[in-house]
């Protein structure tokens, strides 16, 4: 018991070393450990770890790798026998070691090795059935819509023959009924090479364990930004090697080329797709439908959320004053993005600011962003409201909208799934949709309501303008002429031929171009080498 006790202690430490940073520290406890008893699984984990870490921060995982399979065969393990090679092969995938699972398979006879996949994957594994194509990791984020659109590739890739292994990075580490249930599926998968990642906003690939990890793999990374690269500098710096970013505004691309050029060397324009229905969907008649104007999304005050630049910057300095006047100048010019309206206000003040001041300064901006994002929410819905339109409400915090108490702004419902948003989109005649900031972009709010036959209204960019036409398959209103929009929608309601009109072509170019199927394939594309 006393023994137990003293391990627990010392591979505590050495766990406090590795998270610490201190390396060599962990080898030397853990090696020590590993004398005394060679099969302390945690302490051989911990040893793997610290291996493969500074390994690949001196570019020498490859060779590396089989150097450390041999020093464990020297000194604590005898590989004539299964039982230690299996050993080490558990604690080489529990450490996420490629290298040295890869060098320890070589060591195994067919029917060694048949023996150890029963063993781990067990008989009836569905995990232990593989597909022809390439073997792909999506993640779950915990971010709602961002797990919805996992699902749509997952089902896509899968029907396109890839093997899909969804890791859901809020239950790596969590112990369940005695076991790490997500981080051993995890490490079966990586028994063999995986391919290619895929993932929104950097999130599967933001700690240095999971670039390392990609990287043993030589994996294809694919990062989709569903938002302003502004806020994922961390991430344009620290990737894995094979790193190719979509962004679905033009204008994000050029902010990327300009700023992370040599870190991010392939960024291209993705557009945002749309959830194509499958089956029979009963179409709900024009005139039949429950909600004449519906607006999907969350509200806040623009002010509460331009508060919360405090939190970084203090009131009084130089970084919240030029926040606070490009907040003034975004309002005041609709067509500007936060990074435009973060450049005119420095030449505004006549500062000259560029290298790592800028780059802090604009990674700073994402409360300002969200307050921009709030204040033509709110300005759109207001235009509306007073006018006396119908308008229905489906997301959080519209009770706090200056318009919520008038008898023609409706409630819904609050927070949906994204699925369950597309339903209330199909019983709409008109969704309406204000630009998240996206001057040369686009959003999915458009594209699921074509998909949903309905008329999407919504503000333009400059991607929309080469792409749509006003009146023919989309419906336009300008963010520096709202005094037109409730007289726009009016016309949209009032003529069924119009909206049916729009809907029917704007519905036939979107299921033709702007799919999760096409999106599954644009990715396939990438991975295998063919481009987008």
């Amino acid at each position: 018991m006393e023994k137990n006790k003293r391990v627990e202690e010392y591979e505590r430490t050495a766990m406090r070393y590795y998270e610490d940073g201190k390396l060599d520290e962990c080898v030397n406890l853990t090696a020590a450990l590993l004398k005394e008893d060679p099969y302390l699984m945690g302490s051989l984990v911990l040893l793997l770890s610290s291996y493969r870490k500074e390994l690949f921060r001196t570019g020498d995982h490859g060779a590396g790798a089989r150097q450390i399979t041999e020093l464990l065969g020297r000194a604590f393990y005898d590989y004539n026998t299964l039982k230690d090679r299996l050993f080490v092969l558990r604690a080489a995938m529990r450490a996420r070691y490629r290298g040295v699972v890869t060098a320890l398979r070589e060591t195994f006879s067919q029917e060694e090795w048949k023996i150890v996949e029963r063993a781990l994957l067990g008989e009836n594994s569905s995990e232990g059935q593989k597909a022809n194509g390439p073997r792909i990791v999506l993640f779950y984020s915990g971010v709602e819509s961002f797990d919805f659109f996992t699902d749509q590739l997952r089902d896509k890739l899968q029907k396109k023959g890839c093997e899909v292994f969804v890791l859901d990075l809020g239950k790596i580490g969590v112990l369940k009924d005695g076991s790490f249930e997500e981080d051993e599926r995890f490490e079966r998968f990586l028994l063999d090479k995986v391919d290619g990642v895929v993932c929104f906003d950097g999130l599967g690939i933001r700690s240095e364990d999971m670039v390392q990890i990609w990287d043993e793999h030589q994996a294809v990374t694919v990062d989709i930004f569903m938002d302003p690269p502004l806020r994922f500098h961390p991430v344009l710096e620290m990737h894995p090697k094979d790193y190719h970013l979509f962004c679905c505004d033009r204008e994000h691309v050029e902010y990327v080329k300009k700023y992370f050029k040599e870190e991010v060397p392939i960024v291209d324009f993705m557009p945002h797709v749309g959830v194509l229905p499958e089956g029979e969907i009963r179409k709900i008649p024009y005139r039949e439908r429950k909600y004449d104007i519906l607006f999907s999304g969350t509200y806040y005050s623009p002010e509460s959320k331009f508060k919360q630049a405090e939190r970084t910057v203090p009131k009084d300095s130089d970084a919240h004053e030029v926040y606070a006047r490009a907040f003034e100048n975004m309002k005041a010019d609709g067509s500007l993005s936060v990074w435009k309206g973060i450049m005119l206000t420095l030449e505004q003040l006549g500062w000259e600011l560029s290298g790592h001041d800028l780059k802090t300064l604009l990674w700073g901006a994402e409360a300002m962003d969200w307050a921009v994002r709030m204040y033509y929410r709110e300005s759109v819905v207001t235009v509306l409201a007073e006018a006396g339109m119908e308008i229905c409400l489906l997301g959080e915090g519209w009770e706090n909208h200056p318009a919520a108490e008038l008898n023609n702004v409706h409630r819904v419902a609050g927070q949906v799934p994204y699925r369950e948003t597309l339903t209330y989109m199909a019983d709409a005649r008109i969704n309406l949709n204000v630009m998240p900031g996206f001057k040369d972009g686009t959003h999915d709010r458009i594209f699921n309501t074509l998909l949903q036959r309905s008329v999407p209204l919504t503000d333009s960019s400059a991607w929309i303008d080469e792409n749509f036409m006003d009146g023919v398959d989309i419906a336009l209103y300008d963010l520096k002429q709202l005094e037109k929009l409730p007289e726009i929608a009016r016309k949209l309601l009032e003529d069924d031929e119009l909206a049916e009109r729009i809907i029917e072509n704007g519905y036939q170019k979107v299921a033709g171009t702007l799919t999760w199927d096409l999106c599954s394939q644009w990715i396939l594309d990438v991975i295998r080498g063919n481009g987008k």
